[in-house]
């Protein structure tokens, strides 16, 4: 009989940007993902870990870029050249 294992792959960002007035804006975000298998495989844990990082980092960026602030917007757009993959480009 095989035993199916479940385990939780969680990720965190947290991102703080200057207001330029002495301040900052910050948005941190979670995620989380069971995995379930017949074995514990690192290399599926950290697959999903990448995705889920990848996810809750541009997450995080749009939040930041819609804000009121234009200091916090320019600070978190990307710089030329920067590649960011869309959710279809990932994994899973």
């Amino acid at each position: 009989m095989t035993e199916t294992r479940e385990r939780q792959v969680r990720v965190t960002f947290k991102r703080a940007v200057s207001d330029g007035n002495y301040g900052t804006e910050s948005v941190e975000l979670t995620l989380e993902e069971w995995v379930f298998g017949e074995h514990t495989d690192t290399a599926d844990d950290s697959l999903v870990a990448e995705v889920l990082m990848a996810r809750a980092r541009r997450l995080v960026y749009s939040q930041l870029a819609g804000s009121s602030n234009r200091r916090v917007r320019d600070a978190v757009q990307p710089q030329p050249g920067q590649l960011v993959p869309d959710d279809d480009e990932l994994p899973l």
